[in-house]
């Protein structure tokens, strides 16, 4: 049975045209052969330098304006740092791995000036465990609606960035795909929190959300033949989330922006 916040998702796409389907209340397996391939859309690359993170938690950023000309609806995070989990780090006695220690450790500590601004001005009602469930419903509706190609739902639940490169992966694929999550590998968590002042009384924030999950495809061909289905070994998929939200009169609604990879030992610059 979906949950409240999947079914509400769900029915403000349907109110924005008549083509939704309620694919997300009914997810289906998915394929192993196309898995990584589908997980090519708006990686860390893509998320290009539009502002820069302070040693406080707050951004300045590259303005792309909303129909409405006053709030800002595209921003991106430039200090990507992502710690790794794969792999072990240098020892902390050796420069490189100082180094990296200490830049984690100042981005905690951003982060946490961040959460106390968003408490703030959410007067209260901003809760980790809380954002963190609707961080992977999002992701969930995401993926389910990129598999089945539900544009519409994409739009509602996606900033522009992500929705142009979703788009186009939707409208470059041969076939037919299923998408299914398994449960969580381990429990999400939240990575980083920014926080931009737009006005005396708005806010933009970020947030990256790591989400380690069991996920299964079906892909299907032009004749609606099943040829890859690995829904009875769903493969664990790390990933890491970027959502942004407009804080206003004590509201937030969270939509996807993008992903971002660990921040490897090679390509680290404190």
């Amino acid at each position: 049975m979906a949950s409240p916040l999947r079914a509400s998702i769900l029915l403000a796409g349907l109110q924005r045209g008549p083509t939704l389907t309620w694919t997300a209340l009914h997810l289906q397996p998915v394929a192993l052969a196309c898995l990584s391939a589908i997980r090519t859309y708006s990686t860390r690359g893509d998320l290009r330098s539009r502002f820069s993170l302070t040693d406080f938690g707050v951004f300045t950023y590259r303005q792309v304006y909303s129909e409405s000309k006053s709030i800002p609806i595209d921003l991106a995070i430039d200090d990507r740092f992502v710690p790794l989990t794969q792999q072990p780090l240098p020892s902390i006695f050796s420069k490189l791995g100082f180094k990296y220690r200490i830049h984690g450790w100042r981005c905690k500590m951003r982060t946490t000036m961040a959460i106390a601004t968003v408490k703030t001005r959410m007067n209260g009602k901003f809760k980790i465990p809380a954002f963190l469930d609707e961080a992977v419903t999002l992701y969930e509706v995401m993926n389910d609606s990129f598999a089945s190609g539900d544009r519409k739902l994409l739009q509602h639940i996606c900033m522009p960035s992500m929705l142009t490169k979703l788009k186009y992966e939707i409208k470059n694929r041969k076939h037919r795909v299923e998408w299914k999550s398994h449960g969580q590998v381990e429990p999400p968590s939240l990575v980083s929190l920014a926080t931009a002042k737009l006005s005396s009384d708005i806010l933009a924030t970020q947030a990256v959300v790591r989400i380690y999950s069991k996920q299964s495809m079906v892909i299907y061909d032009h004749k609606n033949k099943v040829i890859s289905d690995n829904s009875d070994s769903p493969i664990d998929v790390l990933e890491y989330l970027v959502y942004q939200a407009i804080v206003e009169n004590g509201q937030a609604q969270w939509k996807i922006y993008g992903k971002l990879n660990e921040t490897n030992l090679d390509t680290f610059k404190p």
